[in-house]
């Protein structure tokens, strides 16, 4: 089990891995991002992409001025379970069971995939 500690190098590792992409992109890729997101999840860590905040937020860093900021990655350990789950026809709505733990529907694989569905 990880503890703080674990956490927060985690986390550091990251910030690392940021910096490095904001010296070798101007832009934010989203598949860059995805990935990050997915390696935080794997390390215990929840993450959000941002991509509505003020432009001022730029100010409030000595980023390089070949560099603008484009998307905010917030990575941090999760405040609640999460359970992804197939949905149960088309409700996907998100709902919380008694002991709060957040359950996600999802489409099945199978039931998005176009070549699943017609024939090529």
């Amino acid at each position: 089990r990880n503890t703080k500690g674990n956490y927060k190098l985690k986390l550091q590792m990251f910030r690392k891995i940021i910096q490095v992409l904001q010296l070798r992109r101007k832009r934010t890729d989203s598949t860059t991002t995805q990935n990050m997101l997915l390696g935080a999840t794997a390390s215990g860590l929840g993450g959000c992409r941002i991509g509505a905040f003020s432009p001022k937020l730029q100010d409030l860093y000595d980023f390089p001025e070949h560099l603008q900021l484009q998307l905010i990655i917030a990575l941090g350990v999760p405040a609640e379970k999460v359970v992804m789950e197939s949905c149960n026809g088309d409700d996907i709505k998100y709902w919380r069971d008694d002991d709060s733990i957040h359950h996600v529907p999802k489409r099945r694989l199978e039931d998005i995939l176009l070549s699943s569905t017609i024939k090529l």
